[in-house]
């Protein structure tokens, strides 16, 4: 069989030419607002997070949370069956508060990498040691 016609590849190939690809810089991503403290709205939680400057996660639950002692206003220290939490920072009253009716949901250490600061009065964690 064969093709009476004959076809030019050459009218579907383009003289444009085109550059090189490059490597296409990584986006940064905005600063976030930070809250040290989410809390829940409405009910007592049964579990909650604590997560550190470098976006390490531990769970906790209230029913192993022993205790927790409050030194005004730069000091919490937490008591879990297994773990011991020192939490440093500024205006932690709300936290002792909020662990005090079991609604505490997440807290955060600042991280200025990852974080706008702070608002002048608001709850800042500056520093957590786990042991």
């Amino acid at each position: 069989m064969s093709d009476s016609k004959n076809i030019n590849l050459n009218q579907f190939s383009s003289k444009k030419e085109y550059p090189p690809l490059e490597r296409t810089a990584t986006l940064v991503k905005a600063p976030e607002d930070y809250s040290a403290v989410e809390d829940t709205k409405r009910n007592r939680s049964t579990r909650f997070r604590i997560i550190d400057e470098e976006g390490k996660s531990y769970g906790c639950s209230y029913s192993y949370l022993i205790s927790w002692v409050y030194e005004p206003s730069t000091l919490i220290t937490l008591t879990i069956s297994d773990k011991v939490f020192l939490i440093e920072g500024q205006n932690l009253g709300k936290i002792d508060r909020l662990l005090l009716d079991e609604k505490v949901k997440t807290l955060r250490v600042f991280n200025p990498l990852h974080h706008k600061p702070a608002a002048k009065g608001e709850t800042l964690i500056e520093r957590i040691t786990v042991s």
